[in-house]
């Protein structure tokens, strides 16, 4: 990773000659030099604009000499509308299309509506990362060491493939040597950024002010939250009871009428007899479904009920969800039989401590990072072009 590499510019022998360069101007990477925001600006990916040839219809073109004698004269083009812009950087349509094309490849692109929301979800988080990579800037590091660095670690990849081979390999990215220079000095000021918010490294190299130590009790405390997942999941086999809201008349009825069931069961009726009459899933199979692992299972509930119930236990009735995820009946399980798994290791074992203290920091060190860079672009004056559909611009500052 990237940001591995960029822990060699934290090392003692590099930060000797920067801990005073805490006056120095900030060199925040950039997409190009400060710009006002246009009126008007083309959409992600328009070509420049283009005048169209305008006459009278039935009248003769022109001729090239013509045309050369009445063109205005020479003057600044648009070839690139800006997108957005954070504070005094702006930010074109063609570096937001860099981010967009890599981020959208996941989605759905029918559905305009959800393409519309990932679209702009991904130029939130575009634009955090650039405020938090002008954050790392503004730390006081020498610009020529982190471009020397910055260097060396892209050195270092080129040398693993033959030329031809790693020109491939970033043509196939979408990518080019400039850009891959640019996207690794801001994944590295981004890595400094986000080093001093979690205590990773001092700010600029300097000694660390944030607590990193992790308590008895916190790992404790972790191990009991995750105790049926650090063991090896047993298999189970259910039987299930399925009242659908459609059927019963709907959704509150679906519930009573699966509490009712399941009263009828414990007080000794034919939990058979009972799914094969009422059911809706595996009717003819009595309600028996395949076994599956018991972290597989999605609901909290019923996973808990799977690692810890005894056999033949029926459980209370839980929520069924449909295919996209709506609400459409209650469910009631029995237990048939639980097999294979190991039970967690101890909590004295060092290895499930140290995996747990890096799980437990790993959540926070992101927590953190994302709540200081939704804090500082919520600080920045942000404007945005309207094809996103937020009025604007915005500006909240302390």
């Amino acid at each position: 990773m990237i940001r591995t590499a960029f822990a060699l510019l934290l090392a003692p022998a590099l930060l000797a000659g920067i801990a005073g360069a805490q006056d120095a101007a900030p060199a925040p990477p950039a997409d190009g030099p400060p710009a006002a925001p246009p009126a008007q600006a083309p959409p992600v990916s328009a070509a420049p604009p283009v005048t169209p040839e305008i006459r009278a219809e039935g009248a003769a073109s022109t001729s090239g000499t013509e045309r050369a004698r009445s063109a205005p004269p020479p003057g600044f083009q648009l070839l690139d509308g800006i997108a957005a812009t954070v504070d005094d950087r702006a930010v074109t349509f063609a570096t937001v299309d860099e981010a967009l094309l890599s981020g959208l490849d996941r989605i759905d692109r029918s559905d305009q509506s959800a393409l519309q929301r990932a679209s702009f979800q991904i130029l939130q988080d575009f634009l955090r990362r650039r405020v938090q990579a002008q954050a790392g800037a503004e730390l006081g590091l020498a610009p020529e060491d982190v471009r020397r660095v910055v260097r060396d670690y892209l050195a270092e990849q080129r040398s693993e493939y033959s030329p031809l081979e790693y020109g491939q390999r970033i043509r196939d990215r979408g990518s080019d040597p400039l850009r891959e220079e640019r996207e690794a000095t801001l994944e590295m000021y981004e890595s400094i950024y986000s080093g001093t918010i979690t205590g990773r490294q001092g700010p600029g190299g300097r000694r660390k002010r944030i607590d990193r130590y992790l308590r008895p009790s916190q790992i404790r405390a972790a191990y009991l939250q995750s105790s049926d997942t650090l063991g090896t999941p047993p298999e189970v086999k259910f039987q299930v009871l399925d009242i659908l809201g459609a059927a019963a008349g709907g959704l509150d009825e679906a519930l009573v009428e699966a509490r009712r069931l399941r009263d009828e069961a414990l007080a000794g009726a034919d939990f058979d007899a009972i799914v094969r009459a009422n059911g809706y899933t595996a009717r003819e199979n009595a309600g028996r479904v395949a076994p599956v692992a018991a972290d597989q299972i999605y609901d909290p509930v019923l996973k808990r009920f799977a690692v810890s119930a005894r056999i033949g236990e029926l459980s209370e009735p839980r929520p069924l969800p449909g295919d996209r995820g709506n609400l459409i009946g209650y469910r009631v399980v029995k237990l048939l039989g639980r097999s294979g798994g190991a039970p967690p290791p101890p909590l004295t074992d060092r290895e499930t401590q140290r995996g747990l203290r890096d799980a437990l920091l790993g959540r926070s060190d992101r927590l953190a990072v994302d709540e200081a860079g939704r804090q500082r672009l919520a600080d920045s004056h942000v404007w945005l072009h309207p094809v996103w559909g937020v009025p604007g611009p915005t500006a909240r500052r302390p």
